[in-house]
């Protein structure tokens, strides 16, 4: 009896890990294709009790069944590999070839799935051993268990191009973990039970034990993508991998800076726990804002907050959307400052746009998500020469946003401003049209 429940235990423990994938990660395209490959393989040997005496099916079609639950798992299998490459830099070559491998590997895998099910008999004959070398000169062996072993060395070498690359981090994490189980998964194919049993679950610990990473770098991923990138971007970091959304590249945006009016003076007078509550409720306020813009914050630096609009994420409406989150922010941020500190306060808006150099910047203990260009310069010049209440933006963003902008433009004249050479001419940005 408990030899017969030993591969329902192993495939519940499978099944378990698929399903705590599926359930805490289940946005992310590699996460869903593991869980498949883990619920295939749970479902194969959960049935194992049934299938042996040949109960409910005939043993033919138990043994159909079979093959193509093991095709299944390696199409599976293929397919989370090739989610997992997508996370690769697009300029790395090996992306390209990995997913060419994959894909044939999955090919050959559904060539495997059909010759279980045309060939069982032969099937039966080379997979269960006993037969000598003169097979080899036999072509029913190579078309019956030829597509199997082809997918498979296929699959390992796409393996391996993607474990050379430059993939996501946490990816990797789960990538090692996963080849470090697979010579106990597979070494108890050859193997009678309970042996085989015993070797597929501790590959199953291993991978748990390695996957844990996985799972507590996403969440404190997580927590970064919440508090600082829109929904759009979180989106991507769990489709293509933290490297792709964060790519340096040169990018058109809109950045808005915002910076609060009166502060210095606020902070003398008023006691610390007071100003920390205005500071927070503040940063929570422009944070609600941005991200119904998605839009992505860059800098908390006091009272000073700068955002990106149209990065990582391009946007063709990028100027359009950064008059729209500095309009928004304005009205907000107005009403919470005068219940806050009555008239003492108030913000200033600059909004810039032009040709940036985006993406991550740093080392390996810490990384910023950084723009580099005359726009961000000028926003951050054009906040300071706001008023409290005033957005203040530059001719690019007016002539990017067109006439479809929410927004009536009054001309300010031109500035000459710190840090930029010729003078600027300038917009005051004064209400939402109706």
């Amino acid at each position: 009896m408990s030899e017969d429940f030993a591969p329902v235990l192993v495939g519940l423990f499978a099944g378990g890990i698929g399903l705590s994938f599926l359930l805490a990660d289940r946005q992310s395209p590699s996460s869903r294709a593991f869980a498949l490959a883990l619920g295939l393989l749970a479902l194969m040997f959960a049935s194992a009790p049934v299938r042996g005496p040949g109960l409910f099916l005939a043993p033919e079609v138990w043994e159909r069944l079979t093959g193509l639950l093991e095709a299944a798992i390696l199409l599976a299998s293929c397919e989370w590999l090739y989610r997992v490459s997508r996370t690769m830099a697009p300029a790395d070559p090996r992306s390209g070839r990995s997913a060419r491998l994959l894909r044939s590997a999955q090919i050959f895998a559904v060539a495997y799935g059909l010759t279980a099910v045309l060939f069982v008999a032969a099937r039966r004959r080379y997979s269960q051993g006993g037969w000598g070398p003169e097979v080899l000169l036999e072509p029913l062996f190579f078309l019956v268990l030829g597509p199997s072993l082809i997918s498979f060395v296929l699959a390992v070498a796409g393996a391996v191009l993607v474990a050379r690359s430059e993939i996501d981090v946490a990816e990797r994490l789960r990538l090692r973990a996963a080849g470090l189980a697979v010579p106990f998964l597979f070494s108890g194919l050859p193997m009678q039970p309970p042996w085989e049993y015993l070797t597929t679950a501790i590959g199953e610990i291993i991978f748990l034990a390695g996957s844990v990473q996985y799972y507590v770098l996403q969440g404190k991923r997580g927590q970064f993508l919440a508090r600082f990138l829109s929904p759009q971007v979180a989106q991507l970091v769990r489709e293509r991998g933290l490297a792709a959304a964060l790519e340096r590249r040169r990018a058109e945006i809109s950045v808005v800076a915002f910076d609060l009016r009166g502060f210095t003076a606020f902070a003398e007078k008023a006691s610390p726990d007071a100003v920390m509550e205005v500071i927070q409720d503040y940063y929570a306020a422009i944070g609600e804002e941005v991200t119904r813009s998605s839009a992505t914050i860059k800098d908390f630096a006091g009272d000073g907050i700068l955002c990106l609009v149209g990065a990582p994420l391009p946007q063709s409406d990028h100027a359009r959307r950064a008059l729209a989150l500095a309009l928004a922010a304005r009205e907000r941020v107005s009403g919470l400052l005068t219940r806050r500190s009555g008239a003492s306060l108030g913000l200033g808006v600059g909004v810039a746009s032009g040709p940036v150099t985006i993406g991550a910047v740093g080392g390996e203990a810490r990384l910023e998500y950084a723009a580099v260009g005359p726009a961000v310069n000028l926003a951050a010049r054009l906040c300071e020469q706001a008023s409290a209440g005033e957005v203040v933006a530059d001719a690019a963003t007016i002539a990017e946003a067109g006439a479809g902008a929410a927004a009536d433009f009054e001309p300010g004249g031109s500035l000459s401003l710190k840090g930029v050479t010729l003078p600027v001419a300038v917009y005051r940005v004064r209400a939402n049209r109706v």
